[in-house]
């Protein structure tokens, strides 16, 4: 089993295990309370045959979050600083995500100086 992915800012973690101890590992989960001196409560959101697959499906999660907040904003600076998050996920298929990012962010913050 190894960590591939761990995102502090929304706490999910993907981990990879081989194929046979899919079962073995989903029915220990949710026996697991603590985690070092942390409690914990961990939940199964998908179970995917790749880790591209895991990718989209956090992507996913993370535009979901993105909406729910976007509802719950207060001001129009926040509004359109989370408008612009949801452009840097959701953008122009052509363009990569890291180039969506870029995009999105000088247009919120200006060019680098």
């Amino acid at each position: 089993m190894t960590i591939k992915i761990c995102d502090v800012a929304t706490n999910i973690v993907v981990i990879r295990i081989g194929a046979e101890s899919v079962d073995y590992v989903t029915s220990a989960i949710p026996f697991i309370v603590c985690i070092g001196p942390e409690a914990a409560v961990l939940m199964t959101h998908f179970i995917g045959s790749s880790i591209r697959s895991c990718e989209k499906k956090l992507l996913q999660i993370n535009r979901d979050q993105l909406h729910v907040k976007f509802a719950s904003a207060k001001t129009p600076q926040e509004k359109q600083f989370i408008q612009k998050a949801i452009c840097a996920t959701t953008g122009n298929a052509g363009m990569k995500a890291a180039e969506r990012i870029t995009v999105c962010l000088t247009e919120l913050f200006g060019p680098k100086q």
